[in-house]
């Protein structure tokens, strides 16, 4: 998904812009391995990482949780380089033990990006396995 912000104006130079994308892998490999991720952006920046599933797919995996999603891991991404880059999110193994049982999953991925300038962005991505 790409989310971008532009300093506006003429001669202005542009704002903090990151794109994320979900690598193809299958539901075992991701929970096992991590959910692969390839990240690019056009400055150096710092950011925390949520990674969320449907209240439908919690209750099958029997996880407490309330609302439309769930939060299942939360953590800081810290060197996010300019450029594009490798991401892999691990999860616990209380929570990959859980999710290990689901068929199919769609899981969001949630990356809020703080820049070396103060510039702060937030960009979504789903993906069903």
């Amino acid at each position: 998904m790409d989310t971008s912000q532009s300093g506006g104006g003429s001669g202005a130079t542009p704002g903090l812009r990151v794109e994320l994308q979900l690598l193809p892998q299958s539901l075992h490999h991701a929970v096992q391995s991590g959910i692969a991720l390839l990240i690019n952006s056009n400055q150096a920046a710092d950011g925390i990482a949520t990674v969320s599933i449907s209240h439908s797919a919690a209750r099958a995996a029997h996880i407490k949780g309330s609302g439309a999603s769930v939060v299942i891991g939360r953590g800081t991404v810290s060197q996010i380089g300019k450029g594009t880059g490798h991401l892999d999110l691990r999860l616990s193994r209380q929570m990959a033990a859980k999710l290990h049982k689901l068929h199919h999953l769609t899981i969001t991925v949630r990356l809020v990006v703080y820049g070396a300038d103060g510039a702060q962005l937030a960009t979504d991505v789903a993906g069903r396995y």
